[in-house]
């Protein structure tokens, strides 16, 4: 299955899936505070950047009534959630956060930041680099093979298959002119057991033997950033060195959650730099 019937498939059907470990659609902005709203409904965990957190503070009125006692809202730097990664699968590990389906909005107007605090688009390597890390802590599995192939515009298609059987799959389409999107993203992280999605030709496979790179088909700078993105979660990756930055996630997203709560406005930034380190 190439993907695109479950990505446009209904927000509301997607977070009725309980066979789905995680979600995360990149649509534009417009109506992404009713879904999160859905989301958090429903008891899911909404991973969202500072700004859209102090949106969603603003929009509260429009929301249910209590619309975070069941989902909790967690904020990070764009550019930093593949580390943020890491510490949510350390936090469901030790118990404090269950099992989370995570939505992630960006729109043409969608930046990160360097260190140097430049501006920069968001780019397909970056977030393919951010969908491997997702289905790779979340699922808390080894990816036991990786296949990449080029779709229309430019786009990219990654299947991946984990060693303890679970599944996932990224599509990016970065020409997503019909949304009105520079960048299109979507992730499904997928149930245990059999896959929902085949990958029948594959310019890009990553296995036991290392990385088969058709360089033809694909384009070689994302198919190393992959290959070195699997690599380095087949290493000694150490998760201890994430604990305080799990602490410092968990106080922001209960912070940002007493906010929500009392009606209160989020300020961004007090909650962006509790993960910088």
């Amino acid at each position: 299955m190439d993907g695109v019937a479950l990505v446009a498939a209904p927000v509301d059907a997607l977070l009725a899936d309980a066979n789905l470990a995680a979600i995360i659609i990149a649509t534009p902005v417009n109506g992404w505070a009713a879904a999160v709203s859905a989301a958090l409904g429903s008891g899911k965990h909404v991973l969202v950047d500072p700004a859209m957190a102090a949106t969603l503070s603003e929009s509260a009125a429009t929301l249910a009534t209590d619309p975070v006692d069941s989902g909790s809202v967690l904020v990070a730097r764009p550019w930093r959630w593949h580390e943020v990664c890491l510490s949510l699968r350390a936090a469901v590990d030790a118990g404090d956060l269950g099992p989370p389906a995570f939505f992630q909005w960006v729109s043409e107007g969608c930046t990160v930041r360097n260190d140097d605090d430049h501006a920069a688009r968001t780019t397909p390597a970056l977030a393919a680099i951010i969908g491997l890390d997702l289905g790779m802590s979340l699922l808390g599995g080894e990816p036991a093979r990786v296949y990449a192939r080029s779709i229309a515009s430019g786009g990219t298609v990654i299947s991946i298959r984990f060693a303890n059987g679970a599944n996932a799959l990224i599509e990016q389409r970065p020409h997503l002119a019909e949304a009105g999107a520079s960048y299109g993203f979507a992730w499904l992280l997928g149930p245990l057991g059999e896959a929902r999605w085949e990958q029948r030709a594959a310019d890009l496979v990553v296995d036991g033997d290392g990385a088969h790179l058709a360089p033809l088909d694909f384009r070689p700078g994302l198919g190393a950033a992959i290959a070195h993105a699997v690599a380095c979660w087949r290493g000694e990756e150490d998760l201890a060195r994430e604990a305080d930055r799990t602490r410092a996630l968990l106080a922001s997203a209960s912070a940002v959650n007493e906010s929500l709560r009392r009606g209160q406005p989020v300020d961004p930034r007090s909650h962006d730099k509790d993960l910088q380190r």
